[in-house]
């Protein structure tokens, strides 16, 4: 009786799991030669114009290298590369994961271990332009959203959206800046920076050779552990500074970032933007308090703003179309969007502004007529540029 080759087991577990769609990944590694160049290769499904292959990443010690296989192509590659040139493999299914082991010799060992998937592979569609944040992006892993396998962690997958969805958005601003100066940007409020990481990546990828990128934020614990990881991922140019907006007076930054800065603390982030004369500003406003309180009585207010409910609101929409108008009067090109869907939050505004220098006086007019219709006596932004 011939004993069992454990490679030709490995490779009928394989086949069927791209037959019944329970293949998650397959990594090889262990170069036999060791000079060789290549560290390792690992695969993952995708589905490119409704068709079913398999994603190769082929990573140096200096580079990657990406291709699209089939799935006949993939197997052929696969077992010539383990025949050849790889020792170990390992294989991610949906249930279970397998140990592949071939000594110098050619003999295999194959060792399957039931496992939890906690975590899914996104494919790749053509029609799916907003993951422009590879899911093996460096920093997701130590953020928490993807696990060891660069797979998006169940829990974390509206996280995941968010930070593309955000990519995608912020893409096109940076257009008119010049990628071979200086770029400075600050991200005020930055939390646990993820959009902080992802604009970071995202600039140096699409070549901005003279990068900073600040995260500002008051909680100690979360700075200390966003500058661990940019270091730990070799992030240059990438810090994260303990302070608020009024402690940090000096970055002069080319993009001013201010998500959910609550109530007036968008308008000092505006305001911050506008006098260190940043090109890009973008802000997602939350917590309209100062506008509500300032809306005054008249006869209109009066009937319109006999439930509570409607009054705020109002208060919400009238703030950001008051910031959005100032924005335009000094002279910066302006965008109201929508910033992930309303399932996820009531606070999906954002507004985005590209400083073009061309100043629009009729949007100050326009200002004065809203505030004197609703009897809205002051709103803090506009107080701060009429200093």
């Amino acid at each position: 009786m011939e004993p069992i080759n454990k490679t030709d087991i490995f490779f009928e577990e394989l086949g069927s799991s791209l037959l019944q769609d329970a293949f998650i990944s397959v990594t090889i590694s262990q170069p036999r030669d060791k000079f060789s160049k290549v560290k390792n290769i690992y695969f993952r499904p995708v589905i490119l114009r409704e068709e079913h292959m398999v994603h190769m990443v082929i990573k140096y010690s200096d580079k990657e290298e990406t291709k699209n296989l089939s799935h006949s192509d993939f197997l052929a590659f696969l077992k010539l590369s383990l025949d050849n040139h790889f020792g170990y493999a390992h294989l991610l299914l949906k249930e279970k994961e397998g140990h592949l082991l071939i000594s110098k010799r050619g003999f295999s060992t194959l060792k399957w271990k039931k496992t939890i998937i906690d975590a899914f592979q996104l494919p790749v569609h053509n029609k799916e332009k907003s993951y422009l944040v590879p899911t093996d992006a460096p920093y997701l892993r130590p953020l928490g959203i993807t696990n060891a396998g660069g797979n998006v962690i169940k829990e974390h997958y509206k996280k995941y959206k968010q930070i593309c969805r955000y990519v995608e958005l912020f893409a096109p601003l940076t257009e008119g800046l010049e990628k071979d100066k200086k770029t400075v940007i600050a991200d005020m409020g930055c939390g646990k920076g993820y959009l902080t990481f992802a604009m970071h990546e995202y600039m140096k990828e699409q070549g901005f050779t003279k990068l900073e990128t600040k995260g500002i934020d008051i909680k100690t614990e979360v700075i200390d552990n966003n500058n661990r990881i940019a270091e730990d991922i070799g992030y240059d140019g990438l810090h994260f500074i303990n302070g608020t907006i009024d402690s940090t007076q000096e970055l002069q930054p080319d993009i001013l970032i201010a998500l959910h800065a609550c109530d007036t603390a968008t308008d000092d982030a505006l305001y911050y933007g506008i006098r260190q004369k940043a090109k890009v500003i973008v802000v997602a406003p939350c917590c309209h308090k100062q506008v509500r309180k300032a809306i005054g009585k008249n006869d209109l207010t009066d009937s319109l703003f006999r439930y509570g409910i409607m009054k705020e609101r109002f208060a919400t929409d009238i703030t950001d179309l008051i910031r959005a108008n100032i924005l335009r009067y000094l002279g910066y090109q302006v965008k109201v969007i929508e910033f992930v869907g309303q399932e996820h939050t009531p606070k999906n505004i954002m507004i985005t502004a590209v400083f073009t220098g061309q100043k629009n006086e009729a949007a100050m007019a326009e200002i004065r007529q809203w505030m004197d219709l609703y009897a809205i006596e002051s709103q803090a932004l506009l107080e701060k540029i009429e200093q």
